[in-house]
């Protein structure tokens, strides 16, 4: 990646994106024992919003978590480092066929999908995960349900985190552009659950 005509390599020594999301991925399962799917996945991302069959295929059961990498920022530190911020969106999934409400709020014998984005970010909030990075940033929490989903019973949700890592030595100068996921699906900023009008502008730990 260049920034201000310095090519910057990660020199191996922090954390890798594989390593954060796996270890997400971990935490998540050991922390909310109720998951029926916890996964990573990287990919095509739009179509398991919009398309019912790639959904069912990368989320066989619910309640589910996907732990996907949308892309990275780098914020500089001096002349010879950058730290890279590194964003994921858990994607978080409930279905419940007694109803709407129901799908995001629960039952007594069933968990909603707005205690499974709270869990999400309980699991995640400050943590290291034994990693060379920074604490977990909680950066929000967002409605992502696809129109092809609506009426089934179905919650989805995505809660935002975010990490940095120290990364590069300096290399000859180049050119080198770096994407991520198309996350059309997700508003730009703005925490606070989307349904959950006591929740904007906040996150409830």
């Amino acid at each position: 990646m260049t920034l201000r005509g310095i090519k910057y390599v990660d020199d191996g020594e922090s954390a890798g994106v594989l390593e954060i999301q796996d270890a997400i991925t971990a935490r998540l399962a050991s922390q909310i024992g109720y998951l029926k799917t916890c996964r990573d996945y990287q990919g095509d991302f739009n179509s398991i919003l919009e398309d019912e069959s790639v959904r069912a295929r990368a989320i066989p059961l619910f309640p589910a978590a996907l732990v996907i990498w949308t892309g990275e920022t780098p914020e500089p530190l001096s002349s010879t480092r950058i730290k890279m911020r590194r964003t994921f969106e858990i994607l978080t999934g409930v279905k419940n066929l007694r109803g709407e409400r129901e799908t995001r709020a629960g039952t007594d014998s069933e968990k909603g999908a707005y205690e499974l984005c709270r869990d999400v970010r309980n699991a995640l909030f400050k943590q290291e995960l034994g990693l060379d990075m920074d604490p977990i940033r909680i950066e929000g929490t967002y409605s992502v349900l696809p129109p092809t989903a609506q009426g089934a019973g179905l919650a989805i949700y995505s809660v935002r985190v975010s990490t940095a890592v120290v990364v590069g030595q300096p290399t000859p100068a180049g050119i080198e552009i770096m994407t991520g996921i198309d996350t059309k699906h997700f508003p730009p900023d703005g925490p606070g659950d989307a349904d959950d009008p006591d929740s904007e502008g906040k996150i409830d730990f």
